[in-house]
This record gives structure tokens, sequence and C-alpha cells, in this order.
């Protein structure tokens, strides 16, 4: 039953006064579907028909089949349409946790560098807090004007012609000193002063006399300038090579790249810093480690450094 096909007979009865009766009559063929309605009545009770009309509906099969092709697509599109919204919803989902991410980034790097910044700027002002020689060799003017500002040690000057010092110590030569042009000076710090001028705080080296004055600093005229960049490099690069000199004579150093600089150090040996760079890495054993830190001194402490320099720095000038 479920492979017939219905077919529509047409046929009038006498018994029923004639009128046209239409019956979907489901048979393997119209064939079959006329003869089915043949065999219900007598024959000679019809007055015309029965004959197919040509209209037909599709097998119980063929209905359950669409039915269940339809469901399937239905279910489908449903399926498919869980899975765009899912998809859609996982997508905020992961542009929300990447933009987090992104953010959470953003706050490490800037809290970081924040943190560094803060730490930095609090080292310098508790180095000048403590910074007493400035009192000493200066005044307190210049102490407190210091912290004010967070001067930072280590910056050198030169004037590009003679200068006037007003020499504040040591005691023994205190007053004006006329220095000659390409001297180079170490910038001690500056405070603000009447008529308009700068007081700035200058120290040099005079033989291995160490002398501190204030420099009277116009904002029209100004003598002192920075020292060449080419020039510092110079001097720098004489300082770390005689370092490195007498560090070989009686130092073993080893010369290593990559990741064979932490084989060495898990081994007992340490970093030259002065002298390591990028491309190549100086190292010593740990056993020399007493010596070492005596020839750094000799070449680095803030003290030894400024006589190299000022002693290198004004041979190139001149």
């Amino acid at each position: 039953m479920s492979q017939d096909i219905g077919y529509e007979i047409a046929y009038m009865l006498k018994s029923v006064g004639g009128g046209t009766i239409k019956e979907m009559v489901y048979a393997k063929s119209s064939h079959q579907a006329v003869g089915i309605v043949k065999a219900k009545y007598p024959s000679n009770d019809f007055l015309s028909g029965p004959n197919w009309t040509g209209n037909k509906t599709k097998s119980q099969n063929q209905l359950e089949q669409e039915a269940f092709t339809e469901k399937v697509k239905r279910e489908s599109e449903i399926r498919n349409r869980q899975q765009e919204n899912q998809a859609t919803i996982d997508g905020k989902i992961n542009n929300s946790n990447s933009d987090e991410a992104l953010f959470g980034l953003f706050k490490l790097v800037f809290f970081g560098t924040l943190g560094l910044v803060i730490a930095y700027f609090l080292y310098v002002l508790v180095v000048n807090i403590f910074n007493f020689n400035k009192i000493s060799n200066f005044d307190f003017g210049l102490y407190f004007n210091n912290i004010k500002s967070f001067y930072t040690e280590g910056e050198f000057r030169t004037a590009n012609k003679k200068i006037n010092i007003n020499i504040t110590a040591p005691d023994k030569f205190v007053g004006d000193v006329l220095v000659p042009k390409n001297k180079i000076f170490i910038y001690e710090g500056s405070k603000d002063a009447e008529n308009n001028v700068t007081l700035v705080a200058l120290s040099y080296y005079d033989e291995n006399k160490h002398i501190y004055g204030y420099y009277t600093q116009n904002k029209s005229k100004n003598a002192l300038q920075m020292i060449d960049k080419k020039i510092d490099k110079r001097i720098k690069e004489a300082i770390e090579k005689m370092f490195q000199e007498e560090l070989s004579k009686k130092v073993d150093l080893v010369q290593v790249k990559g990741k064979k600089v932490d084989d060495l150090e898990s081994n007992g040996y340490n970093i030259v810093q002065h002298i390591s760079s990028d491309d190549m890495t100086f190292l010593y054993k740990d056993e020399h480690k007493n010596e070492v830190e005596l020839i750094e001194d000799k070449y680095f402490s803030d003290e030894n450094y400024q006589r190299l320099y000022t002693k290198i720095g004004e041979k190139y000038l001149k």
C-alpha cells in the first residue's frame, strides 16, 4: 500500500441521482484504480465511467520520504543556525578574551614601565638626599635644588673659550680662576641667581687636585657645551681598551658567544660587564674575582673614571 499512488477516478451512479463522484483510489496504476472502482459496484449501476481524471497523488512512501527529507533539511538548517550562532558567540568570546589579553599585556607593560620609572626617580632622589658633598663643596642652595630637580651624576661639559670659575672648594683655591678653553668639567648641578643668571656648579681636575666652583651662565651667552658624541665615544673606548689590556695581563679571559656563556657561568665563570657586548662576551674564573674587582675600581669607580675621562678627553679636544 505504501508504494501505491492515489489516482482520481470519476464516475456517475444511478443510485445517487446521476451526480459525478470523484474518488481517490490508491493502486499501482490508473488502470488498476479504475478496476477497483468497477469491482465495487454492479456494472449496470454506472451511468458513466469509471475513468481516471488525470489527477494523482504521490505514494505514501514518497510522501513519507519527502516528509523525512524535509525533516532532515529542517534539522540540518537548525543545526547550522545553532553552529553559526555558537560560532558568533565563540568569536565574540575569543575577541573578548583577545582584547582582555591585550589589555592585560598593556597593563603589565604600562605598570612595569611605570614601576621602573618610579624606582629610578626614587633612586635619584635618595642619592641626592645623601649627597652631602654638595653642601661641603658648594652650599645648601645647590644641595636642595639638586633634590628638587632630580639631578643625576655623570655628565661632562667643556667650554668653547676661556671661562671664569668662582672656586668654592678646596679652601686654599677659593676665588675666581680663569680656566682655559677645552677644559673638561663634571656637571654638578645648577641653581638660579639674581639678575636672570644661572650658577652652574662644575668641578674639574688640575693635576691630582679636584676643584669645585660656579660658572655664571647668562641666558644670552653660554660658553659651556656637551662633549661631542664622537669624541665621547673615543674617550670611552680608550678607557675600555686600557682596562682590557691590563686585565688580560693579570687574568685569563675567555671570549665566547651565544649559549656558551650560560654554560661557562654555570661552571664558575663571571662576565666582565665593562667590555662585553651583544657580539662578544668576556668571562673569567670566579677565583680571580677579587683581582678583577680591584682593576675595575682602578678604571671605573666614579672618581677614577672622571680623572681618566677628563685627562684623555682634553688630549682629544686639543
